[in-house]
């Protein structure tokens, strides 16, 4: 295709630095640098790329991993956006690209479905992709609320790339007792890099020994609002104590909070109103497994936006 050759970058992909890219970014160095954990060298992301003759990379998109075990075990792989240099673009480049890292994919039957979000839906149906819903953001409401459990200590939010290591652990800790059916799982060296990605901020309550019992992570969102990713909670009452304390801390700064939808949001329903849907959630199954991976996510099953998600 205009002599554009497709192919999956091989080796660490850590070497991909903004400088070595051309000079026109098209958008690929940002990419790199919101999401610096689907490229390192030990990522479970696979990296797809378009070259020109002279070797120049001149589109590029990315596929990472999520696992989920319940309601049935499956393997998805997120597509995050599929990038082409501006002086090459309107010439089905992307389309080309996305087409064949799409047939890689389940040639290689490491999947059980590919997704991705996009409000442009006509483009990703006609390469085989279809409409999985709408993924819905809520608010939590102002209500009076009872001041927090006295055996709680809340954190205001701080930077995760600046928790210490024992904040760190403390998190994976809460992280992993906390693990609800159906959401998807992550390795440490993981959870670490995603503790990199700019902007990301941590909330939690934790008891007296310092140990985090419940909290939030924090990002941007639709409209440069603040989104909460993912709760996280070891029980209940923590998850209560916490959504108290981050209320209060809401009406105290008058920051917006949207949260996006979760198996431990879930159990903040009765405190959260539907605010604003993001753009639609597309699924390309692969015909030869059984679940339809498409009808659990429609049906709030699994959540693919998980927090280790592209």
């Amino acid at each position: 295709m205009n002599g554009i050759r497709f192919l999956k970058l091989e080796g660490p992909t850590s070497g991909l630095q903004p400088g070595r890219l051309p000079d026109e970014a098209f958008s690929i160095p940002s990419y790199i640098l919101n999401f610096p954990h689907i490229f390192e060298p030990s990522s479970s992301a696979q990296i797809f790329a378009g070259m020109d003759e002279s070797g120049e990379i001149v589109a590029m998109c990315a596929a990472d991993t999520e696992f989920w075990s319940d309601p049935v075990p499956l393997r998805g792989a997120c597509i995050g956006s599929v990038a082409v240099h501006p002086r090459l673009q309107k010439r089905g480049i992307g389309r080309g690209l996305l087409t064949w890292a799409t047939g890689y994919l389940h040639s290689c039957r490491q999947h059980d479905f590919i997704y991705l979000y996009s409000d442009q839906p006509r483009f990703y149906e006609s390469l085989g992709f279809r409409k999985c819903g709408t993924e819905r953001l809520f608010t939590l409401r102002g209500l009076s609320l009872p001041p927090a459990d006295g055996k709680f200590k809340f954190h205001r939010p701080v930077f995760a790339s600046q928790l210490s290591d024992g904040q760190k652990l403390s998190l994976w800790h809460a992280l992993e007792r906390g693990r609800l059916k159906g959401e998807s799982h992550a390795q440490w060296w993981k959870f670490c890099e995603v503790l990199k990605i700019p902007d990301m901020l941590v909330s939690w309550v934790g008891d007296s020994r310092d140990h985090i019992l419940a909290g939030a992570f924090i990002g941007k969102g639709v409209d440069f609002k603040s989104v909460i990713h993912t709760f996280f909670a070891i029980d209940d009452s923590a998850l209560q104590s916490f959504r108290s304390s981050l209320q209060n801390l809401i009406e105290e700064t008058g920051v917006d909070l949207l949260a996006a939808p979760g198996l431990w949001a879930s159990r903040l329903a009765g405190h959260m109103t539907e605010s604003v849907s993001q753009p639609l959630c597309l699924v390309l199954e692969n015909s030869n497994h059984l679940p339809d991976a498409g009808l659990l996510i429609d049906a709030q099953k699994i959540y693919p936006r998980a927090l280790f998600s592209s």
